[in-house]
């Protein structure tokens, strides 16, 4: 495996966390496409990186900024690793 990434996934016990974020249209509609799009940056991690599907999810964040993220609505994604230490 060439990849330090996913070399670092295997090694680090944790749950990573996709979060999607779409700021326009109605909250409904930001629900459904900030979940559409973390959905598939999660399918596409597993694809490259071969991550384990049980300590992996999705969060639908719709428009609204996550803390130390850009103050205004942004349309994307963000991931969050959290992981035990000892």
């Amino acid at each position: 495996m060439s990849d330090p990434l996913a070399h670092a996934a295997l090694l680090v016990p944790g749950i990573l966390v996709v979060e999607g974020y779409a700021p326009s249209g109605s909250a409904d509609q930001q629900f459904v496409a900030s979940r559409a799009r973390a959905f598939v940056a999660r399918e596409y991690l597993f694809e490259r990186f071969h991550l384990d599907q049980r300590s992996t999810g999705v969060m639908p964040l719709s428009g609204g900024p996550s803390e130390g993220a850009p103050s205004q609505p942004w349309s994307g994604v963000a991931l969050t690793f959290y992981f035990k230490s000892k």
